[in-house]
């Protein structure tokens, strides 16, 4: 909801698209009293078929897509031998299935404009390893390469990919995924708004990655440099009691 109210604001012609119809035209609601014009339309995209009904959709009724946004997101905090396998296929199929079916179907209207931005939804867990939550930093793990690649693809014909990495977000996601978080932990988290007006903000500056985070990129770097000392001290943290572990924060709406 945050995200679409952004872009909104910024003069958007937005298609909104989830699951829920009841979601959808509440959030649709609150983007047109800003006079922007927004529609709707029913889709999982899970379902590969959806996906190109609405892509074709969309295309029909406003003519072109300047941005995809590739924000819907599931996960489970819990150790993964514990998760049904069912848990993680759904997961793998809305963080990693849905997003390339979204961009493959929508690549070649942006090619035929000659422009277009992609903004793939990530998280910081999908730019360093967290227990408790293996099968959701996989699909952000291969968000990232797919974005990385994607963006050298692209180049060429105009369009921008911006892996986005937001940190722990006020979101309904903490609940759904099973994440208990303690008053402390919700204060540390970013509203939903600002997230969603960082997202603006890296599709008009046309940021290849957005690490919302100064504390996580060091954490990242720390990572990448030092791995086994990173897990150390990650250990070290949990075993005091400390938070290490950011919470996911993309939500299907």
């Amino acid at each position: 909801m945050a995200a679409a109210k952004a872009f909104a604001l910024e003069g958007g012609i937005l298609m909104l698209a989830a699951r829920r119809l009841d979601r959808l035209n509440a959030v649709a609601a609150i983007c047109r009293t800003s006079g922007a014009v927004c529609e709707v339309m029913v889709s999982d995209i899970q379902e590969h078929d959806q996906v190109l009904h609405l892509v074709n959709k969309t295309i029909e009724r406003l003519g072109r897509i300047d941005v995809l946004v590739n924000n819907a997101g599931m996960g489970s905090f819990a150790p993964f031998q514990d998760q049904s396998w069912d848990l993680i296929n759904r997961t793998i199929r809305t963080n990693v299935d849905g997003p390339l079916a979204l961009c493959h179907a929508v690549i070649p209207q942006m090619i035929k404009q000659g422009s277009g931005t992609i903004v793939n939804v990530s998280s910081v867990v999908g730019k360093r390893p967290v227990p408790m939550l293996a099968a959701y930093s996989a699909s952000k793990f291969g968000l990232w390469g797919f974005s990385e690649s994607l963006r050298l693809e692209l180049r060429p014909h105009g369009i921008h990919v911006c892996h986005f990495c937001p940190t722990s977000t006020a979101t309904e996601f903490q609940e759904t995924a099973g994440i208990k978080s303690s008053s402390r932990a919700l204060h540390g988290m970013d509203s939903a708004d600002r997230v969603a007006s960082a997202m603006v903000e890296a599709v008009i500056k046309r940021k290849r990655e957005y690490i919302m985070s100064f504390t996580e990129r060091l954490l990242i770097k720390f990572h990448l440099m030092m791995p086994a000392s990173a897990e150390w001290l990650l250990n070290l943290m949990r075993r005091r009691g400390g938070s290490s572990v950011p919470t996911p924060n993309t939500r299907d709406i």
